[in-house]
């Protein structure tokens, strides 16, 4: 499936969910999982470039904390589906 197909299926998913109860779980489950997904790819496939190159390791780990809490955020969002 296409990116943005994607994408815009999960916003229909999102705004349905606030008008319908039923609906909510699914777009917890779907939502959760991508952004822990992207998240997770972030932190494994993009190093970091530019400012964090030349400023030492604290930028660098920032980054990479950023990275692991969005993903825990986003099993977590996941879970609360369930």
């Amino acid at each position: 499936m296409e990116f943005v197909a994607l994408l815009l299926k999960l916003l229909t998913l999102i705004s349905e969910a606030c008008s319908n109860v039923e609906k909510l779980p699914v777009a917890l489950i779907s939502c959760g999982v991508v952004q822990a997904a992207v998240a997770l790819s972030l932190a494994i496939f993009k190093a970091p470039g530019g400012i964090f190159l030349r400023h030492g390791k604290v930028p660098v780990y920032l980054y990479y904390g950023i990275d692991i809490s969005v993903v825990i955020f986003g099993l977590f969002d996941a879970s609360i589906g369930f």
